[in-house]
């Protein structure tokens, strides 16, 4: 017998779902606001700027979906289902002749529509979102416009190029260029005292100075120019700056490209953004393990209590948290793979809860 997504019997466990599920939302939700605030209050104070401050905690929320998100499904799998246990009809619906597998088939649709929109989110709406909260902070905190100096290294074929240059609200001043050999001899050094860049024609030096070098020496006297084309770098000022930190929130586009990139990463820093990378495509999908695992272990051979599955549903959430984290430090220091650091945790669940409500069906 199968279940209708739209018959009455998936209404009803789709109505006793969503509503602790929600609930679970809004309270975890309820709760990061709460120590955001105590983040922010002290600035939040200090300025009159109400609709901002509206604007800063709504945009905050979004990435903070992935961590909670799959518990709350968690929680409200285990305490939805072991209230039908517990009133009995679970076993209503078995003794008709529909298994556990076919009973959770909505839960687990519903659990698969939100791990997709889990991952959109954090592709489109989190990274986006990140970007105007720092605005938004910068701002309301009234902070001067820093100047930083960025540091590069950029492998561009046979040559190494290393780049450092004053950086104030976009603008690139006081550049210094070198370019090396594969043998780390300097070739040439340049010296500009601002540069722009244009899709089209790159980098522009202006107002600068070329020296030349022979095997480490220099050769001749440099050369002045009043602008200078400089096409050895093709990385934007948009993508170099998300070269010199780590970002906290960084799409899987932005992950590849700054891979993928010539700027030069230490090796521990490569594998860190590696298994990030990974960790990043299978996370929204706990939410499968969350309806898989969930009801198999609310639904057991006996009754229990709707608290006690809530109890349960924290500690298999710990678990997972704790043994994620694990995998991740492994992978940051290069004793597991990246792949396997950033997907087995994951996978590993999944297929436990898949396990589990086989073996219950």
């Amino acid at each position: 017998m199968l279940i209708h997504l739209r018959g009455i019997l998936a209404r009803h466990i789709l109505r006793h779902l969503t509503l602790p599920f929600f609930c679970c939302m809004a309270g975890f939700l309820f709760l990061f606001v709460i120590v955001d605030l105590q983040d922010d209050l002290g600035d939040l104070l200090r300025t009159k700027q109400g609709f901002d401050t509206v604007l800063y905690f709504l945009y905050l929320q979004p990435q903070n979906l992935p961590l909670i998100t799959p518990m709350a499904l968690l929680l409200a799998t285990m305490y939805s289902f072991s209230t039908l246990n517990k009133n009995s009809e679970i076993t209503a619906a078995r003794s008709s002749g529909i298994s556990l597998v076919k009973l959770s088939t909505p839960a687990f649709a519903f659990a698969l529509l939100i791990s997709i929109i889990l991952f959109l989110s954090s592709e489109l709406l989190v990274p986006s979102f990140n970007t105007k909260t720092d605005a938004i902070q910068q701002k309301m905190k009234q902070r001067d416009t820093k100047v930083v100096r960025q540091n590069f290294i950029f492998n561009k074929g046979q040559e190494v190029i290393q780049w450092s240059a004053l950086v104030s609200d976009g603008k690139y001043s006081d550049l210094s260029i070198k370019s090396y050999d594969k043998e780390r001899v300097l070739i040439k050094d340049y010296y500009a005292k601002e540069s722009t860049y244009q899709p089209s024609s790159l980098w522009t030096l202006k107002e600068g100075q070329i020296a030349t070098y022979l095997n480490g020496d220099i050769k001749g006297a440099p050369t002045r120019f009043k602008e200078l084309n400089f096409k050895l770098l093709s990385d934007s000022p948009a993508d170099m700056a998300t070269y010199g930190f780590e970002q906290k929130f960084m799409s899987l586009a932005s992950i590849r490209k700054k891979l993928d990139s010539n700027v030069h990463i230490p090796e521990k820093g490569q594998r860190k953004l590696e298994t990030r990378y990974w960790q990043q495509i299978v996370f929204p999908f706990s939410c499968l393990f969350a309806v898989l695992l969930g009801i198999p272990v609310s639904v057991g051979g006996q009754r229990q209590a709707a608290m006690v599955a809530v109890v349960k549903g924290l500690a298999i959430m710990f678990a997972y948290y704790l043994l994620n984290q694990l995998f991740v430090a492994l992978g940051n220091n290069a004793i597991l793979q990246p792949l396997v650091a950033g997907t087995l945790p994951s996978i590993a669940f999944i297929g436990w809860g898949l396990f589990e409500l086989l073996r219950k069906k």
